[in-house]
């Protein structure tokens, strides 16, 4: 492991060079996408078992065909999360960087959580990070001003929008009366490079469910031990 964590710290540092493929040792992925959620979890083998140690779930932002606004279609990390015993050392940055190719490749734009809007420090300064290391470019509305090539959501109410004539860009205003780490829908410049990492760490996994006799019972105390990690740092369970 320890080997493993060098290879990342060398791989993350290279911000302007082409990122190689790392030695991903035993570390798996399980992505369980549906229509309008993904989840997806990182974790190692244990003599005890599988276990997740670093996590995030991607939704939709942008509801429905009808009801086209927030920039479509733009989706939102909803959740993210790092053990404490492995945060550091990157596994966060892989976690964004495979979810924008996820997304971005489909057409799509990320933003962060907009449901909670939770203002955990870490998570809002890894979009700062982001964004002012110009690693992101705003996705736009179509047309021009006033009635599209707008790339901020618009969250103002009926009579007191910022832009009445777009409504693409209207979106509701961020969960728990807090403001949103970022108010636009986000391309990753040159998220592809992450691609063969996401297929390696998707081939770990199947490597290593194709061994087991229940993987929907292993793949479902996966999840299930995410959101329990998850509810106790964060939620206070």
């Amino acid at each position: 492991m320890k080997v493993l964590m060098e290879s990342f710290k060398a791989f993350l540092s290279e911000d302007d060079k082409p990122i190689p493929l790392p030695d991903l040792g035993g570390v798996a992925l399980l992505h369980s996408p549906e229509e309008d959620n993904h989840e997806l979890i990182l974790y190692i083998m244990t003599q005890r078992g599988p276990f997740p140690f670093a996590a995030c779930g991607l939704d939709r932002l942008t509801e429905s065909i009808m009801d086209q606004g927030c920039i479509p279609e733009t989706w939102h990390m909803s959740w993210v999360y790092t053990h404490k015993q492995f945060r550091g050392a990157g596994w966060s940055k892989i976690l964004y960087g495979i979810s924008f190719n996820l997304i971005n490749k489909a057409g799509a734009g990320l933003t962060s959580d907009h449901w909670s809007a939770t203002s955990d420090k870490a998570k809002d300064r890894a979009w700062n990070k982001m964004v002012s290391r110009k690693q992101l470019a705003p996705r736009k509305t179509p047309g021009t001003p006033p009635t599209g090539g707008h790339s901020e959501f618009d969250y103002g109410r009926r009579g007191f929008k910022k832009t009445p004539l777009d409504p693409l860009d209207d979106c509701r205003e961020p969960g728990s009366g807090q403001d949103a780490a970022t108010t636009s829908s986000w391309v990753m410049k040159g998220h592809s490079k992450f691609e063969p990492i996401y297929q390696s760490l998707v081939d770990n996994h199947e490597n290593l469910m194709s061994a087991v006799s229940d993987r929907d019972g292993i793949e479902a105390k996966l999840s299930y031990d995410t959101n329990m990690q998850f509810d106790k740092a964060y939620m206070g369970r």
